[in-house]
């Protein structure tokens, strides 16, 4: 399978580079899926049927700055509580939370995220809304015709923490238009979440810190728990 040459690494904060990996896992792994058609016609064929002509409106948090100031303060508390091994209590965060951290700070607006990922927590699993203009992942392949073409779907993710490194896996893709991508779609997502995306994540010097000091991640009854080894 040819896959486009992975993307430079990126550098930044735990929080941000966990929560850009959803972005880029689905991105990434759209692109894989078609560049893995070889003869140029059903390539241009799969674009036109897995992508629309415009993007999709996601859901918008508005969040007041004082709210926005405190949610920060306990991210960066905890950050902090972390790297000081020290005995504090999990943290929690809701979709709406999340969501805000992704679209309203600084740091998430220079990513560019807020109109292209929303995220919605079920019972136990990840709901990632996603809007993604496709002439943003070529790879420079001349051929993809993906001039006004946009991937709008919904993936159903699962998102764990074992032995210091973040899991995410893609059970489920469907288009806007309800179409579910076929297994190959799959494949190429599992490859690039392992071998290129998580593991810019989860080797982050930047990150160790804050890693090896994490027990466990999961959804519960629609809430995000992050939950600290004990010192």
């Amino acid at each position: 399978m040819s896959l486009p040459e992975p993307p430079q690494k990126r550098r930044g904060c735990f929080f941000y580079g966990c929560l850009t990996t959803l972005a880029l896992v689905l991105a990434f792994a759209v692109t894989g899926f078609f560049v893995v058609r070889k003869i140029v016609n059903k390539v241009n064929q799969a674009m036109l049927e897995y992508t629309q002509t415009t993007p999709a409106t996601l859901p918008k948090v508005d969040t007041p700055g004082s709210e926005l100031k405190q949610l920060q303060k306990r991210l960066d508390d905890f950050g902090t509580a972390l790297e000081a091994q020290s005995n504090t209590a999990p943290l929690v965060l809701t979709d709406r939370e999340v969501n805000a951290l992704l679209q309203q700070t600084p740091q998430a607006k220079d990513l560019n995220l807020e109109d292209h990922l929303y995220l919605t927590f079920a019972s136990n699993e990840i709901l990632a809304q996603v809007s993604l203009p496709m002439s943003n992942y070529n790879a420079g392949i001349s051929f993809l015709h993906t001039a006004g073409r946009y991937f709008n779907g919904v993936a159903t993710l699962d998102a764990s923490f074992t032995n210091s490194e973040l899991k995410i896996k893609v059970r489920s893709v469907e288009t806007a238009d309800n179409k579910s991508l076929p297994p190959e779609f799959v494949h190429v997502l599992q490859d690039w979440d392992d071998n290129y995306i998580l593991m810019d994540v989860n080797n982050n010097p930047t990150n160790f810190g804050v890693l090896t000091n994490i027990e466990s991640m999961y959804i519960s009854n629609q809430l995000l728990f992050i939950v600290p080894k004990k010192p």
